[in-house]
């Protein structure tokens, strides 16, 4: 593809990559990349939290479930059953009518 003002042509550029040398790694190199999975090695493969993350997942979500239990209002009044006061909040009419027996 020619841009403007570019004097590339796509040939011209395959041109010059084919006659590029062709750079092999250094062996210094090759040896540090394999050497990375015994400097680091994964002690469980298939669960890529360690205890001490699943630990603190846990009480975040348990943190989180007690404030917001402490936080939100109760639903349920002395006329409406719980059932009956969270249906018509979560479907904006009451539908317990329509479920009785």
């Amino acid at each position: 593809m020619k841009h403007e003002g570019n004097g590339l042509s796509d040939e011209r550029l395959d041109a010059l990559l084919k006659a590029a040398p062709d750079v092999e790694p250094s062996a210094s190199l090759m040896r540090a990349v394999a050497e990375i999975p015994l400097r680091h090695p994964r002690t469980a493969a298939w669960w890529p939290f360690g205890l001490r993350r699943w630990v603190a997942v846990a009480a975040a979500a348990l943190a989180a479930g007690v404030v917001l239990g402490v936080a939100v209002p109760d639903f349920e009044s002395d006329d409406d059953a719980g059932l009956d006061a969270l249906s018509t909040v979560a479907m904006g009419g009451d539908f317990s009518e329509d479920v009785a027996p």
